[in-house]
């Protein structure tokens, strides 16, 4: 569960470098 959250972070971040 946990980790669904970071890779939602995750997602957000790799979303700005584009």
């Amino acid at each position: 569960p946990g980790n669904y959250i970071e890779a939602h972070n995750w997602l957000k971040i790799t979303r700005r470098f584009e």
